[in-house]
């Protein structure tokens, strides 16, 4: 877990070896790279009984709905819907459950 700002894990989840992070960590400016100051950063809110499998990666300012599951290395860059199956970089819908 890397925040700056809040990360929020509801009940009852399981957490591989997932990166969860609701800042960029940098500026993609060359020039302010290493400025620390005014970092864009967004909460992530994981609903409850979420999987994130292995090596996945939740992204700044995404919300994952109660009972999904975030698939082997999938890159979570936009709000999942409950009930479903996100894989792939960037994350897609793969399956409804």
């Amino acid at each position: 877990l890397q925040a700056r700002r809040a990360i929020t894990i509801g009940d009852r989840c399981l957490l591989g070896s997932t990166i969860i992070m609701d800042n960029d960590f940098h500026h993609v400016d060359p020039k302010r790279r290493f400025d620390k100051s005014e970092i864009p950063t967004k909460p992530v809110t994981i609903g409850d009984n979420v999987w994130l499998c292995g090596q996945s990666a939740v992204l700044k300012g995404v919300t994952i709905g109660s009972n999904s599951v975030v698939g082997f290395r999938a890159v979570v860059a936009q709000d999942v819907p409950a009930n479903v199956v996100v894989a792939g970089n960037p994350a897609k819908i793969v399956k409804e459950i």
